[in-house]
């Protein structure tokens, strides 16, 4: 299930263009997710134990953090990006037809 617009983002993102969304976020989202402000000294972690005392469901970034989320049902999250390519190239078709829009000259050729 797809849950959130930043997951329905990332999905299609990845669909489309997922090199340049994998360039992206090796450059920005490491350094997002880190903040400038010192842990204390003492504080325990789960990195090799788990914390029973930390439960929490906000944290430092709580207030990014929403209580809605964009869903949809799995046949239409596959379905949308079909129906919508569809439509994108019908449209495209027309307007090539129709003259508003010129193919490039090497598409032009091989025709």
């Amino acid at each position: 299930m797809w849950i959130g617009w930043s997951t329905l983002k990332v999905i299609l993102g990845n669909m489309v263009l997922p090199e340049l969304l994998d360039r992206y976020l090796a450059r920005a989202a490491f350094d997002a997710q880190e903040t400038r402000v010192p842990v204390a000294p003492g504080r325990r972690d789960n990195l090799m134990a788990p914390v029973h005392q930390l439960h929490r469901t906000r944290g430092s970034f709580g207030s990014e953090a929403t209580d809605r989320a964009i869903t949809a049902p799995g046949v239409a999250a596959r379905l949308a990006p079909v129906i919508a390519g569809g439509a994108l190239f019908f449209c495209l078709g027309l307007l090539v037809r129709s003259g508003t829009v010129r193919l490039p000259r090497f598409i032009r050729k091989a025709y």
